[in-house]
């Protein structure tokens, strides 16, 4: 079977033919008698004849499981619309002599007139979108406003059909072919939605596990001299529009200057909260001077702001049933700097839930001013039983009431703290130096690996006109031919399109959920070939170094890609 590009060009180069054809004949002077109206008919015809085709293309990829003909489908729109705009114009200029007012007449005295404008009025909005970086933009918006697309043929047809005097046979084959192509539609559309109702869970789940939108800032608490906290609330009122799990993020998008003009940038902001709460959850920033993301929340949010935030996404979490391996009697919570905002989540939604087992909370923070939520930690170690606290501070000496101890954190002080550390999960979060420590603490004293569960974020890339290594990201190739190793499965598909949808053409199971790039359901290992991608929140700098990738983000920047799926 031809590929991809073969299929792309093959469209580009015959849609043309028409247009060749007729500019051939005018040329020649072998229009007939009145070339202005064959130059009408040749036009409109071969509109509507470019529009059952576009129509065509999806039920023939269905039928015969060719995907590579779906390459077909912008150029042959682009051309239904192309040669819609030059039947107007030839009939403007050459049959009622580039009066607008008479054209303007003859369009309110006559309703084929009328329903042919309103088809190519429908064509206008899928012509302007069809750019890979609109359709990007619009996401899902995208495919809702290509569906006027059936009501353009539609309406072409009818058109096409008032147009004709006499003989009508040609119009009504155009008009079955087309409401044959709609009603297939229709069919698999219904079939789709039964099939997902026989598949739907008796009781839905009340929230969506991802979800995006605004939330509104109802209080800002300044936590230390450069740590704040966002309390987020439903604009609407009400319970949050989504559930969490303690320890989860969500990604923020945040507008800023630069010298280019406005950008947007996304960061990932840890939940501090306890998804106990139903009416609000909150996020703890801390400022860095050099991070664009931070100093946009501290410099620029307020109060009664709308933030549009996407999630939740994330694993680092911890509900009391022994994650990451196990059957938890305890856990161990390890926190330095702002890693304590996941810390705090998870503790607070087990003291929410008066969660039995033993909590051993491990703070490490430079100074009495760095301390995040120090009263409260203390008040529910004091509060529960089965809460112990170990704070250490390395700039500062230890207390004489013993709130705090001095100095890093070391091994003979955390096997003294926490008893039977080896049969307990560890949650470790701060920055990738104290990680790093502190594992090899853990290790040395005999806690296995799979044990050890850990949360580190990258910013992502900066918005256009922040940084010269924006360009030099590499140009997606017009065609890439995908294997799927595990399946054995193969296609070839243009290259716009991500490995997540190609691997939905050719039925590879992938997991996946927010196509966005921040839920990481659908990281997936690239084996040969490389990628671009436009998001890449939900992968850390060590998956991306083993050559995991985000198959929703990913398009080929290469011929080949071999995919471990």
């Amino acid at each position: 079977m031809f590929d991809a590009s073969f299929w792309r060009w093959a469209a580009i180069v015959n849609g043309g033919v028409p247009l060749a054809l007729l500019a051939w004949d005018a040329w020649r002077g072998t229009l007939g008698p009145d070339p202005v109206d064959a130059a009408i008919r040749t036009t409109g015809l071969a509109s509507v004849t470019f529009l059952v085709l576009t129509l065509a293309v999806t039920p023939i990829r269905l039928l015969t499981g060719w995907t590579d003909v779906l390459a077909t489908r912008r150029a042959l729109g682009l051309y239904a619309f192309a040669y819609a705009v030059a039947h107007l114009v030839v009939y403007i200029v050459w049959e009622q002599a580039g009066s607008l007012r008479r054209v303007g007449e003859e369009i309110a005295a006559r309703s084929y007139l009328q329903i042919g404008l309103a088809a190519l009025l429908a064509m206008a909005p899928l012509a302007a979108t069809s750019f890979d970086s609109l359709v990007r933009r619009l996401g899902a918006w995208w495919k809702r406003l290509h569906r006027l697309i059936y009501v353009a043929a539609a309406l072409a047809v009818v058109h096409f059909y008032m147009q004709v005097k006499s003989d009508v046979r040609l119009p009504l084959i155009y008009g079955a072919v087309t409401a044959g192509l709609i009603g297939f539609r229709a069919a698999k559309h219904y079939r789709d939605l039964r099939i997902a109702a026989r598949r739907a869970p008796a009781a839905p789940a009340a929230k969506p596990t991802f979800w995006r939108g605004q939330l509104k800032v109802a209080r800002i608490f300044e936590e230390t001299p450069d740590v704040k906290t966002y309390r987020l609330v439903s604009p609407v009122g009400g319970d949050l529009p989504f559930d969490y799990a303690a320890g989860q993020y969500l990604a923020v998008s945040l507008p800023i200057e630069t010298e280019n003009g406005p950008a947007t940038v996304k960061r990932s902001y840890t939940l501090s909260s306890a998804p106990t709460r139903r009416g609000y959850c909150e996020i703890t920033v801390k400022r860095d001077p050099e991070g664009l993301g931070s100093r946009a929340m501290h410099d620029s949010v307020s109060e009664g702001d709308l933030l549009t935030v996407a999630g939740p996404a994330g694993r680092f979490t911890f509900n009391g049933n022994g994650e990451p391996s196990g059957t938890a009697e305890g856990v161990v919570l390890i926190a330095g700097g702002v890693g304590l905002t996941p810390i705090l989540s998870i503790l607070r939604s087990l003291t929410d839930r008066s969660w039995p087992g033993s909590i051993y909370v491990v703070n490490v923070q430079k100074t009495r001013a760095d301390l995040i939520a120090g009263a409260e930690l203390r008040s529910l170690a004091a509060r529960f039983p089965n809460v112990h606290l170990l704070t250490a501070l390395t700039r500062e000496d230890a207390a004489a009431d013993g709130s705090h101890l001095s100095g890093r954190l070391t091994a003979e002080r955390l096997a003294g703290f926490v008893p039977n550390l080896k049969d307990l999960p560890v949650y470790l979060c701060g920055s990738e130096p104290m990680m790093q420590a502190t594992r090899g603490l853990l290790k040395s004293l005999g806690v296995p690996a799979e044990r050890i569960a850990t949360e580190e974020f990258t910013a992502g890339p900066p918005p256009q006109g922040l940084s010269d290594a924006e360009a030099e990201v590499p140009a997606v190739v017009p065609a890439a031919a995908i294997a799927f190793a595990k399946t054995g499965r193969s296609v070839t598909v243009p290259g716009e399109t991500t490995v997540l949808e190609a691997a939905e053409q050719v039925g590879v199971p992938m997991p996946h959920e927010c196509r966005s790039g921040l839920c990481g359901q659908c990281k997936v290992r690239l084996t040969d070939g490389a990628v671009t991608m436009e998001s890449r929140e939900a992968l850390s700098a060590k998956e991306e170094a083993a050559g995991y990738v985000l198959a929703c983000q990913s398009r080929a920047t290469t011929d080949a890609l071999t995919v471990e799926a």
